[in-house]
Formats: C-alpha cells, structure tokens, sequence
C-alpha cells in the first residue's frame, strides 16, 4: 500500500524513469549521478 505522505515521492521516481527509458544503462547512471551532487536526505527528513 503507497502512503499518501509519500505518494508525490513515488510519483517523482516513476515518472524520472520513464522519461529516460530510451537511455542506456551507462548515460541513466551518469544523468542521475549528475542530479544527486550536493543533494543529501538525512534519515530524520526522510521518516518525518
């Protein structure tokens, strides 16, 4: 069961990855590693 709290997260996810399915595995990897530079989720934020 999705929780609602964290519907819009799910949503986020399944949507990124739709819109690069037509990439190889290497350029999703590198496209995704470039996003998560200076982003950090603490366990506190992430439960709260």
């Amino acid at each position: 069961m999705m929780s609602p709290k964290h519907l819009e997260g799910y949503v986020n996810k399944f949507a990124g990855r739709h819109n690069i399915q037509e990439l190889d595995t290497i350029d999703q990897m590198e496209l995704l590693a470039k996003y998560m530079i200076g982003k950090k989720l603490s366990y506190r934020e992430m439960i709260s």
